[in-house]
């Protein structure tokens, strides 16, 4: 990478950071204990270029509806249309790679109503940090949120895993259970210990 294209890439994290925080300026978030068992409202927010990612955050949404859970889809695809995403089904909501400029703002309007639903909690189901994705975690309403690791915006979820950087979304989503299972596991302890 040459200097200009270093030069304009940071130009361009500083739009997106400014976007971001001007937003969050003007939004007012109730935050709440992370507590996933206890979640009546659950958003997903993936990456859903490629079909077995699709498949692997369909399979985890379903286990979470059988818990008697109320489950969002959003799916992120880095495409500019349908045409070139491999198998697509795309029977959920999503948006594309189009409908976020370099700045930071967003076109989407399903994605904008997703960042505005006030879910108990939000996974960010994507191994890697990447702009939309990130953007809209760190934009969204939810009361607590666990996703991927984001030096882009550090504040975007409360819980930030980092899975390391050649981590595939089923490495992910297993660190994403063994965490939260962690959390919810040293919680009971302390109130039996309280007892």
């Amino acid at each position: 990478m040459n200097f200009i294209q270093r030069f304009l890439q940071k130009i361009r994290l500083r739009a997106q950071q400014k976007s971001l925080a001007l937003r969050a300026s003007q939004q007012k978030i109730e935050r709440r204990r992370l507590d996933t068992d206890a979640a009546k409202t659950v958003g997903i927010l993936f990456d859903a270029t490629q079909a077995a990612h699709q498949e692997q955050v369909l399979h985890f949404a379903e286990q979470l509806i059988k818990k008697g859970k109320k489950v969002r889809l959003l799916g992120y695809i880095h495409a500019p249309t349908p045409k070139k995403v491999e198998g697509a089904k795309l029977n959920f909501p999503h948006f594309y790679k189009n409908e976020i400029s370099a700045s930071g703002t967003l076109k989407s309007t399903v994605a904008e109503d997703f960042i505005q639903q006030k879910f108990d909690v939000l996974f960010g189901l994507y191994p890697n940090s990447q702009f939309a994705l990130d953007y809209v975690g760190a934009a969204s309403l939810a009361h607590s949120k666990i996703g991927p690791h984001c030096e882009r915006f550090p504040d975007s979820y409360d819980l930030m895993i980092d899975a390391g950087q050649n981590a595939d979304l089923q490495h992910f989503i297993k660190q994403l259970n063994f965490y939260t299972h962690q959390l919810q596991s040293r919680r009971a302890q302390k109130y039996e210990a309280t007892i």
